[in-house]
This record gives structure tokens, sequence and C-alpha cells, in this order.
């Protein structure tokens, strides 16, 4: 089963930051796991990673940031990659309200 948003919905992202320098095919066994997580919850997509600048980003996409972060949280915090990340759940586009949640530590609001 395929997640489809409808079109009229505003999304959300959850955009992840890790340390890149020991990774290649651990990001492919944490992708496996975060499509799995994200699947079985029925919260959004993820749609790939981006590596650059020493950070790994990986990014997933639905209705609702703090749902799909709840699909995928447990995943995040026992994976020995993303120990320490810093994960930002955006309440829309670009520039809009996000929370953000470094693995490991309390979370902040901060607004656009």
């Amino acid at each position: 089963m395929s997640f489809a948003m409808p079109q009229t919905v505003v999304v959300r992202a959850v955009i992840v930051e890790v340390d890149a320098h020991l990774l290649r095919e651990s990001v492919r066994v944490l992708e496996g796991e975060l499509i799995t997580a994200i699947h079985h919850a029925h919260t959004g997509e993820f749609d790939g990673y981006d590596i650059g600048q020493g950070t790994l980003r990986l990014f997933m996409y639905g209705p609702s940031a703090e749902l799909l972060f709840r699909s995928v949280e447990s995943v995040l915090r026992h994976f020995p990659l993303t120990q320490g990340a810093s994960v930002t759940l955006r309440q829309g586009p670009p520039g809009a309200l996000f929370r953000v949640v470094r693995l490991g530590e309390s979370p902040e609001i901060r607004p656009p």
C-alpha cells in the first residue's frame, strides 16, 4: 500500500541531520527501517537522503510531522547512526514554524 496525500493538505516535513563520515551501508539499512515504519503506520513517505558537507539529511513527508516523527522515532532513537541527531519537525513549507528534537535531549520550538 502506498501513501497518497490529498492535494489540498499542507505537507509537513521531518528532516534528520547526522554526521556523515562513516555511513554508506548504514544508510541503506536505516532507510529500509524508516520506510517499513512509515509504511506500517501510514503516516507519509520516505523521500530519500542527501549527503554533503559532512552531514546526512533524511527526508520524510506526510500530512502531520508529529505523527510521522512518532512513527519513526523508535528507529531513530535506537539506530547507532542517528544517535545525537537533530530532527526538524516542520509544520508546512520551508519557512514555516518548526520544532527541533535532538535525539537524547529535550525538544525546543522555534518560530519561522
